[in-house]
């Protein structure tokens, strides 16, 4: 006589899957909300630590300083990427995909004043300004300014000259401080840490 044979999901394996979703979703915006924290950190303390992305291979510096003629122009501020804390407010996280057992999100600048120069502080370039006479007078004011400072200071040493009748456009060249990426690289261990402890609270029933 064949014998029936039963076998007890001891590891409650259907159960766990199909929890796992829900509580990876639940995990997922934590992780959001961690890089979001991540971000606001480095703002804080200034980019002070070079990160190395294994992924890319791509190896994100400290932030270099602003410009002794941007600090002049900031009476001796020397915060980077921080004036009016517009572009640090901008950064949220929206929801791009949301429906059962799947969460996708985004962070960084969608919408607003902030949205023109975030990218170019993430990844640094090239801007083209087109003169104006409010530029021409803020060139001339800082001019006559280390000029007081420092009347033995040939033109050919000055940081600050006076705009030529000519000149229509300027060039500045941005360094790249990222802050998007830079926040993504720092969060992966407490990525990692938040994702395990989920699942191991899945499979060992204290959250079920």
């Amino acid at each position: 006589m064949n014998m029936p044979v039963i076998i007890n999901d001891t590891n409650r394996i259907p159960e766990i899957v199909d929890a796992l979703p829900d509580y990876l979703e639940l995990a997922y915006r934590k992780i959001m909300s961690r890089i979001h924290w991540w971000i606001q950190e480095i703002f804080r303390t200034q980019g002070p630590e070079q990160v190395y992305d294994p992924v890319n291979r791509e190896v994100f510096q400290v932030w270099p300083d602003i410009a002794e003629a941007t600090a002049r122009a900031k009476r001796g501020e020397r915060t980077i990427l921080i004036d009016t804390g517009v572009l640090r407010n901008s950064i949220q996280i929206v929801d791009v995909i949301k429906e059962p057992g799947r969460y996708e999100g985004r962070i960084g600048v969608f919408m607003g004043p902030a949205l023109d120069y975030a990218r170019i502080h993430e990844f640094g370039g090239t801007i083209v300004l087109t003169v104006t006479q409010r530029m021409r007078n803020f060139y001339l004011a800082m001019f006559l300014e280390e000029k007081r400072q420092d009347p033995t200071k040939e033109f050919d040493e000055m940081d600050h000259k006076p705009l030529r009748k000519d000149t229509t456009q300027i060039v500045i060249r941005m360094p790249q401080r990222s802050y998007l990426r830079k926040a993504q690289i720092r969060s992966t261990e407490d990525v990692v840490a938040l994702v395990v402890a989920v699942i191991e609270g899945v499979m060992m029933g204290v959250l079920k």
